[in-house]
């Protein structure tokens, strides 16, 4: 930690640890002693007067704080995925391969898979970075290569730290599904999903998780999953999953969500509002009510909104999720006291 209080200390890792560490420290102090001592070091970077102790000492107390704090094994594949990536000053050319990316970026954006799986290949071999190696296997996976990502797993697991690449599970267990290796494909599925590393990244997995044991819509799912088509075609293939069963919550749920991107609110509201998938997946019941609340908050009915944005914390009641609910919470308050009718 006394290292990152120098420029070159600071920039010589990984910006998301030196962050963190930074932050983690700040906060500890700030918690423990108040803030008018931090506003003196900022000020003289004095610690013995600000604190009436050294630097050295305060490093030891936070360690012992630190020390404190329990950690569950399904903690260290979240911690592999953001604490692990290189150091910025250790890339090769971070700017050429920067704009190669972006270059990249416009390509996939325009469907040319193929010029964009080329310019993620290239800044992949000459950087190693992690959003070239993201950016070739989701272009390879338009492309239906399905052995460029197939060969990537092998590789990446046979590196000495496979969970910092976790979140392209998803995309690798897209490629083996559609290979018909459904038990590895499900395996890494469930592996990000035991590693909690976000909301979206839980929801996507959990769905394929289900999806690719559904034996009547399984493969009707796959093609969804897969597709790069208009939002407008991609809920004519679920419509069509819909109409031939009332009783596949996922492509109902997906239904909704969809519906809600598009901003037809009640048709989203209407579509959520028959599921309830708490004995499914808590998770996905969780993001379920809270989009049920925001479809609610645009229609304007704040009151109900709120109900439900309440009910997602029976589901997850992480202290990120009650954070974010509060804050929901908040808006539909000032909306209703403010908004002019």
């Amino acid at each position: 930690i006394r290292g990152l209080m120098l420029f070159a200390g600071f920039a010589s890792q990984s910006s998301s640890v030196s962050y963190v560490l930074a932050g983690s420290f700040c906060r500890f102090l700030i918690d423990k002693y108040n803030m008018r001592p931090m506003m003196k070091v900022y000020r003289t970077l004095d610690y013995e007067s600000a604190y009436g102790r050294s630097l050295d000492q305060l490093i030891v107390e936070w360690q012992e704080f630190l020390d404190a704090i329990p950690l569950v094994e399904s903690d260290r594949d979240a911690i592999e995925v953001f604490f692990r990536s290189p150091p910025i000053f250790q890339k090769i050319c971070p700017r050429a391969i920067a704009e190669r990316n972006r270059l990249a970026g416009e390509k996939f954006a325009v469907k040319d898979y193929a010029a964009a799986t080329a310019l993620y290949s290239e800044s992949y071999r000459e950087g190693k970075g992690y959003e070239s190696l993201s950016g070739y296997l989701v272009s390879s996976l338009r492309l239906h290569d399905y052995s460029v990502l197939a060969s990537a797993l092998d590789t990446i697991m046979m590196g000495q730290n496979p969970t910092h690449y976790l979140s392209l599970f998803l995309t690798i267990g897209d490629a083996l599904w559609a290979q018909g290796k459904n038990i590895n494909a499900a395996n890494l599925y469930q592996r990000v999903l035991c590693a909690d590393l976000s909301e979206r990244s839980n929801e996507t997995a959990a769905l394929r998780s289900f999806a690719i044991k559904d034996t009547a819509y399984g493969s009707a799912l796959l093609k969804y999953f897969l597709s790069d088509a208009g939002d407008t075609i991609r809920l004519g293939i679920l419509d069509s999953i819909t109409s031939n069963s009332d009783h596949d919550w996922i492509a109902q749920y997906l239904r909704g969500r969809l519906l809600f991107r598009l901003g037809r609110y009640e048709e989203s509201l209407a579509s959520l509002a028959q599921l309830q998938l708490g004995g499914q997946d808590s998770k996905v019941e969780a993001i379920r009510l809270k989009t049920i609340g925001d479809c609610l908050f645009r229609l304007k009915k704040f009151q109900e909104a709120k109900s439900s944005y309440w009910l997602s914390l029976n589901y997850v009641a992480t202290d990120v999720a009650v954070s974010r609910v509060n804050d929901l919470v908040d808006q539909c308050d000032w909306m209703s006291t403010t908004l002019i009718p």
